[in-house]
């Protein structure tokens, strides 16, 4: 294989992932007249781009106007993008009575503990714990080191010792040749 191929063989690879891994997430919702509106967004939120699909599949910006979805929701469209979203009736009544319920339930009951709460406490257990571990890993960590210098204090090794001479008996010549150079450095001086 010559080194272009190589390098195209590479090149496909990495288009080909490339691909694979891009794809767009769409959000498909229905109108109430079987229109189908798409947004590449996750969600359709204010400022998402909007698209209608015609008979070939081609996706089309969503010209301006009010689109009103299957469950009541109605979409505000200018420039292809959402402009407004307004709930269904039925939802803001039920989320007006939803709220006079809570803020009613709120006030007739003794306060409990949130989620945040729960979740702060939660934290805070947590963190104390990696505290306590610190701690222990700290105080072993200094008696480590209290055994590392005290090892380090001690001798590696026995010290070397020189063997010491044993005096022995001198020969007889061992003897005459002393004399002899102690009576030559005496005469020296």
């Amino acid at each position: 294989m010559t080194r272009q191929e190589k390098f195209n063989d590479i090149k496909n690879k990495i288009i080909s992932l490339t691909k694979m891994f891009s794809k767009e997430e769409k959000f498909d919702v229905t109108t109430k007249d079987g229109n189908v509106l798409t947004s590449p967004d996750e969600t359709i939120i204010v400022g998402s781009e909007i698209y209608t699909i015609d008979e070939t599949g081609s996706q089309i910006p969503a010209s301006d106007g009010d689109y009103e979805l299957s469950d009541g929701t109605l979409l505000v469209v200018a420039g292809g993008v959402v402009t407004e979203i307004k709930p269904a009736e039925a939802e803001i009544e039920a989320e007006t009575q939803t709220e006079d319920v809570v803020i009613e339930a709120e006030e007739a009951t003794t306060p409990e503990k949130t989620d945040l709460e729960l979740r702060v406490e939660a934290l805070e257990s947590g963190i104390k714990q990696v505290l306590e571990l610190l701690n222990q890993t700290n105080m072993t960590s200094q008696d480590l080191s209290n055994k590392l210098e005290e090892f380090s204090k001690q001798p590696a090794a026995e010290p070397i010792q020189r063997a010491r001479q044993v005096e022995r008996e001198m020969t007889p010549e061992e003897i005459r040749t002393k004399r002899f150079m102690d009576l030559k450095n005496s005469l020296k001086s």
